[in-house]
Order: C-alpha cells, then structure tokens, then sequence
C-alpha cells in the first residue's frame, strides 16, 4: 500500500512499507517508514508496550523482562518543531482570529466543595462617586473591562455597591485599572487568621 503523508513543515513525502522489529522478544507494530533523514519511535509504540527511555546508556528497557536494546544518539541540524503549518489553507484564518487559540487563563472550573467566604460589614452598601476619565484613559477602561468580561473574569453588575476607578501608569505607554476600595476598607471588619505553612 503506497499513499502520501505531510510534515508539520507542509513537506510532502513518500511511505512505501511497514514491517515488525524485534528487541530481544517480539513487539509487534506498524511502523511509516518515510522518505526523511531522521526518522523516530513514537510515542504510541513506547507507551504501548511500556518501553522506557535510559538516554545515558543509550537503549530502551522493556517492562517485564528487563531486556534492553541498544541505540545511538545523533545531532539534528532541525532548529524547531511546529505545529502549524505556515503556508497551509488553514493558515490565514488562522492569523486573523488568533483569539480562537489563545488558552483562557481563567477557565470557569466547577466548584468542588462547599466552603462559602464572605466579608462582614455594617450599615448601607458603600458607594462612592465615580471618577472623570479623559477620553483616551476611559477607552482603555472599557477595552479592559470588554476583555476580562469576555474571558469569565468579570461580569456586569447592578447592585448597590461601587468603587472609584483609577487608570495607573505603567511603564511609558500602558495604562492599569485600579480600584478605589477606601470607603469600603473603612466598614470592613478584619478577619484575622493565620496562614498555614505550605
């Protein structure tokens, strides 16, 4: 049986056979033998009969019997691995909505216990007057607030409590939200405990 198969570079090649080896006890597999310089075990065929990898003496080691077979190790002129292909169909579509891959580093996990925290307080919500942002300042609020929204990091709120915002420096050119929490902090009751040693 004869087809092509393609790199993660996009490079089209050749596999012409497979064939079974044998380390000291039969393990049977297919193997893609393809037209390159530098060809490797997966890691299917590996975890598939429990081989273990001793790169100081140079082998795999079998699970059971202990038996060994030995290898060689080699320099590769390859100066990365990719996953995408650069110059595939999918590549521009890619490009234009890189959001599609990014990893969200807020996921919304299920909770898994029934621990509850809360902040004590007395007398009426606290809610302090909202601050004036230039124009430039308050587009970068809103560009921030539209993120962390999209990502589960925040949400919309309609209740009776709210806090200043301030736009901070950071750096020459980037701006930081932060709240304003004193007159929250002046109502709040400390709950004072130790932390535990980790």
């Amino acid at each position: 049986m004869r087809f092509t198969c393609r790199s993660s570079d996009g490079f089209c090649f050749e596999r012409w056979k497979s064939q079974a080896i044998r380390l000291r006890c039969t393990l049977q597999w297919i193997f893609i033998f393809a037209d390159i310089t530098k060809p490797i075990i997966g890691a299917d065929f590996l975890q598939h009969f429990g081989l273990l990898i001793d790169l100081k003496k140079r082998c795999l080691i079998g699970p059971l019997t202990n038996f060994t077979a030995r290898g060689k190790s080699t320099l590769s002129d390859i100066p990365l691995v990719k996953t995408i292909v650069g110059n595939s169909e999918y590549s521009e579509p890619l490009r234009k909505f890189k959001e599609i891959t990014q990893f969200n580093s807020s996921p919304k996990n299920t909770i898994k216990h029934d621990t509850v925290h809360y902040i004590p307080t007395v007398g009426l919500p606290v809610s302090a007057r909202a601050l004036r942002l230039n124009p430039a300042q308050l587009k970068i609020a809103k560009q921030e607030f539209e993120y962390m929204s999209e990502k589960g990091i925040c949400k919309p709120s309609m209740g009776n409590w709210a806090s200043p915002l301030h736009m901070v420096p950071k750096g020459a050119s980037v701006w930081r939200t932060m709240e304003d929490y004193r007159a929250l902090n002046r109502i709040t009751i400390p709950d004072k405990y130790p932390i535990p040693h980790i």
